[in-house]
């Protein structure tokens, strides 16, 4: 309950703002996260663990001038980006997939929780708070499923007709898969967005949890309808 209420708190921007600066305060990696704002290109983000940190690392590397804010995957900077008028861009992947890549990560920073029912209950309610609300924004949304991510030639694509990004040619985006995979490889094998076979393990043993969740056929019926606007 206390995750949820947090999650409405998170979806005001009045709030939303006071939480992010007082966090900043206490977290210097978070310094480097800034709210949308007049003046960016676009707004990117999703639901964590729905291939985040791969789009940004694309844009950096194919549009390094372009301003955006980025993996902040609540609510209020959806709201705060589509009042200024921003193209804003949202991720989304299966629920399974995400909440357990989640919940395997959260369990890396040692809270213990990725076979804790109540807890993925309550992250699976908010995965399920967020895409309700992209769904009811969706005539201002783009939206970018994690199959077309992980496609580095169909990403192209997309970001070249909604960005207008420089072409590249098929070695230069295989060349920037290889160095991205290499990078992630020198994290922790819970932290690292990158596939790896003892994560892996863990991730079919949380699952089979999320699978019997009373929350994961709601969340499965956002998902459909979410596929269905690609």
């Amino acid at each position: 309950m206390k995750s949820l209420i947090k999650s409405q708190f998170k979806s005001n921007p009045f709030f939303y703002r006071i939480w992010l600066f007082i966090k900043q305060k206490g977290q210097k990696q978070l310094l480097k996260l800034r709210l949308p704002q007049v003046g960016d290109d676009f707004y990117i983000d999703g639901y964590p663990r729905s291939g985040n940190t791969f789009c940004t690392g694309y844009l950096n590397w194919i549009v390094p001038k372009k301003n955006y804010a980025h993996h902040l995957h609540n609510i209020a900077p959806i709201k705060i980006a589509l009042s200024k008028n921003i193209k804003t861009i949202i991720l989304f992947r299966n629920p399974k997939d995400t909440i357990a890549s989640y919940a395997i990560m959260q369990d890396y920073y040692g809270r213990g929780l990725k076979a804790d029912k109540d807890f993925l209950y309550e992250i699976l309610q908010n995965y399920i708070f967020y895409y309700q609300f992209v769904l009811n924004s969706k005539n201002r949304i783009k939206i970018l499923s994690f199959e077309i991510i992980i496609d580095i030639e169909k990403l192209h694509d997309f970001f070249t007709k909604e960005l207008s990004v420089q072409n590249k040619n098929k070695d230069e985006l295989e060349g920037f898969v290889t160095r991205f995979k290499d990078n992630q490889k020198r994290k922790p094998s819970q932290r690292t967005s990158a596939p790896n076979k003892e994560r892996q393990k863990m991730k079919i043993q949380v699952e089979q949890i999320i699978e019997e969740l009373p929350n994961f056929s709601i969340a499965m019926k956002v998902f459909n309808e979410l596929n269905s606007l690609k």
